[in-house]
């Protein structure tokens, strides 16, 4: 890659830009459940059945799935469980971006220069808060008015708003 800082950025842009969708199931899991733990169990069940299904990375989908429901799942517990919106959302998608980080910085992104890592890191919070968080929340807003939701919180809350 060497040290041009335009071909540096647009690879590790290319790389991150999809990942936010990655850590959506998390996310999801916790907006639509709502109690401690869902963001992780729900993101390593995608994980699991992502692997399951077969894909190129193997085993380590299940790691990537408990480093993603790791991180939402500390932002969810950070705000008590209590806080659902749209900026809740984005900062747990966000949160899920920065497990993965650190899992794909251990796994063999140490080896790449800082920069990369700080290019990475950034367009993976971001790419995190708008797909898995903005997109997420949308998607939650949407099933829960169509009462799809309606025997989970989210859904009994859109209900109330009525």
């Amino acid at each position: 890659m060497g040290s041009d800082p335009i071909r540096m950025a647009r690879s590790a842009t290319a790389v991150s830009r999809p990942s936010g969708s990655g850590c959506s199931g998390g996310v999801l899991g916790g907006l639509i459940i709502r109690k401690p733990g869902a963001a992780l169990a729900v993101e390593l069940l995608a994980a699991l059945v992502s692997a399951a299904v077969g894909n190129q990375w193997g085993i380590t989908t299940l790691y990537s799935g408990l480093a993603q429901g790791i991180g939402a799942e500390l932002v969810f517990l950070a705000l008590a469980y209590r806080r659902w919106g749209l900026v809740p959302a984005a900062i747990a998608g966000a949160g899920a971006a920065v497990g993965e980080w650190i899992l794909e910085f251990a796994l063999g992104n140490i080896a790449k220069s800082a920069a990369f890592n700080l290019i990475y890191l950034v367009t993976m919070i971001i790419s995190g808060a708008v797909l898995a968080g903005g997109i997420g929340w949308a998607l939650t807003k949407a099933l829960a008015a169509s009462g799809a939701l309606s025997r989970f919180e989210a859904g009994r809350e859109a209900r109330a708003d009525v």
